[in-house]
């Protein structure tokens, strides 16, 4: 997010903003307090005292609009602070919570922009917050159309990432001049600037275009967004500026990556033809940012996900080579571990990990026949590493554990190992599991067999 002097990234939820220096246009008391409160906050390691900090910042922020409604920056600090904290509510808590926040930054958003109309800024914040909500708003409970908010916030974001772009690219070409008729935007607008900002357009456009029925319709989408990324590639080739574009043009690999990878699935899906050409394209690309940063886990999961899909879409093909889609499924499995590696405790890679493993065990290939009791238990390995690391998260890895063990038990001679599969989920009934969450789960995750669900629904019915 982008404070309202500087410009700074955040990738949205559940990764924390970089932070720098603010500098008011309009210093006062109240604001100086609120820029000490988020310097503290920056410089704690624990996170219910770094989110005291930003809570009182925001405060601050607050305070001040409050005695001059007229003051912009002390409404866009504290629409930014907002947006900030939903970082710091407890991972286990409602999604309502986080979702008030953002509707709240949302707000303030907009309230900056009916004061200035061209804030750039602002312009960008108002999208990304919105992207954010298109996310969070399909796991709250009880919004009636979640799906139609969704692809709603998703079209005012790419609209709004376009204005942004607009007004940047106007004050890059004015400067030196002044642009206060032009745009605001407080800091330099950049070449790097331009590329973020045609990366957040690209990759809030590979979202609304997922949710889009028509495959014509989503073609259409797709073309323009890369149209965005020939621009974006194009300005990065004919920038002469100092700054160090690596961490930019990685971001624009994986948003190129990430739109190639889903318009080949939804091509194999739509039409039943496989779109090499795409996929090996999108593998190129990843293939660039780990050529300029080999540790990134991002770009590992990313690929190991592409290896995955690109398998499936193999596998179900009229013509199934396989040689290749046993290895692409080794491919993926091995990125997954890559990234593992790098950071041991990631809960999305172990999830991952588990679920490769627990798909290869079900494929229809003589290989997998033959690795499927010690893929089984690969599997159950990584989901109750996932448990070890958090025993109280009844949406975490209990079922999947227990969907592994049941897996040894049903299709391996390991017949024990039901048992252990009942233990798991009588251990997963006493912190708080109930049969309405099993059958949600059991719903959304597209990997968890019918027959274990309806096996465990058996098993919770009887607890009761």
């Amino acid at each position: 997010m982008k404070k309202n002097e500087e410009f700074f990234e955040g990738e949205a939820i559940n990764q924390y903003c970089q932070h720098t220096n603010h500098l008011l246009t309009d210093i006062t008391p109240g604001t100086i307090e609120a820029v000490q409160y988020e310097e503290k906050g920056e410089q704690q390691e624990s996170t219910e005292q770094a989110r005291e900090y930003y809570e009182k910042a925001g405060e601050m922020y607050s305070k001040a609009h409050k005695m001059d409604d007229s003051d912009v920056d002390s409404l866009y600090n504290w629409a930014r602070v907002l947006f900030l904290l939903m970082d710091y509510v407890p991972r286990h808590a409602p999604s309502e919570e986080r979702l008030n926040l953002l509707d709240k930054s949302i707000d303030r958003f907009r309230k900056v922009l009916k004061l200035q109309p061209n804030n750039a800024d602002a312009l960008f914040n108002l999208a990304q917050g919105l992207v954010v909500r298109a996310d969070l708003v399909e796991d709250v409970d009880g919004i009636e159309d979640a799906h139609g908010e969704a692809a709603q916030a998703l079209q005012e974001a790419v609209s709004l990432y376009e204005s942004a772009y607009e007004l940047q690219e106007r004050l890059r070409a004015h400067h030196g001049s002044d642009n206060s008729t032009i745009a605001i935007c407080k800091a330099p607008v950049t070449a790097l600037t331009l590329v973020e900002t045609l990366t957040s357009l690209v990759d809030a456009t590979k979202s609304l275009g997922e949710m889009l029925d028509q495959f014509e319709d989503i073609e259409l989408l797709y073309k323009a967004a890369m149209g965005k990324l020939s621009l974006a590639y194009g300005i990065l080739a004919d920038a002469n500026e100092p700054d160090d574009d690596t961490e930019i043009t990685v971001h624009l690999y994986l948003a190129h990556a990430s739109l190639l990878t889903t318009l080949a699935d939804r091509t194999y899906t739509d039409t039943g033809k496989v779109d090499e050409k795409t996929y090996e394209t999108a593998i190129e690309t990843l293939a660039k940012v780990l050529a300029l940063d080999p540790r990134n886990v991002e770009a590992h999961c990313d690929l190991g996900d592409l290896f995955g899909s690109y398998a499936q879409a193999l596998l179900n093909s009229s013509t199934p080579d396989e040689k290749k889609i046993w290895e692409l499924y080794t491919e993926a499995t091995r990125n997954f571990q890559t990234a593992l590696e790098y950071e041991p405790d990631n809960c999305n890679t172990l999830y991952k990990l588990g679920d490769i493993h627990f798909t290869r065990a079900q494929l229809p290939l003589p290989i997998a026949r033959k690795q499927k009791t010690q893929l089984l238990k690969s599997a159950e390995h990584w989901y109750k590493y996932i448990v070890d690391l958090d025993a109280n998260d009844i949406e975490g890895g209990w079922l999947p554990w227990a969907m592994s063990a049941w897996g040894l038990g049903t299709w391996t001679d390991h017949k024990e190992k039901l048992t252990e599969a009942e233990g798991v989920i009588k251990m997963w009934l006493e912190i708080g599991g109930t049969l309405d969450l099993l059958k949600e789960i059991g719903q959304d995750n597209v990997i968890m067999p019918d027959d274990f669900v309806i096996w465990a629904s058996s098993l919770v019915t009887n607890s009761e």
